[in-house]
């Protein structure tokens, strides 16, 4: 039986491949990383989300703006994909609020969001 030469790839096939392989790894380390902000507030084994927060003092509204944008481009990219968000992302534990000096207060409350 004849050996079936593979065609050789080109320029644009080279580039469709590396570019997907791009953006799939940059899809799950975003959710990797939403994740992993959620289990490091929320689910920290030697911390209180609180005591998280206090660490970050005046820059923890901040950290905790850059991670809701980051959830919300999930969400809204697994929205017009037609998947569930909810599948995709980490939520937090308890409801929280932004104080006017950058600290973030963990509340008693569940998280709704």
């Amino acid at each position: 039986m004849p050996k079936l030469e593979t065609p050789p790839k080109t320029s644009a096939s080279q580039a469709l491949s590396s570019l997907t392989s791009i953006s799939m790894l940059c899809w799950n380390t975003m959710l990797s990383t939403q994740h992993d902000g959620i289990t490091t507030v929320w689910n920290n084994p030697h911390a209180t989300p609180q005591a998280v927060c206090d660490s970050l003092g005046t820059q923890a509204a901040d950290v905790f703006d850059e991670h809701g944008a980051l959830t919300d481009f999930i969400v809204e990219r697994c929205i017009v994909e037609g998947k569930d968000p909810k599948a995709h992302i980490k939520l937090p534990k308890f409801a929280f609020t932004r104080n006017q000096n950058g600290t973030v207060t963990v509340l008693d409350s569940p998280y709704v969001p």
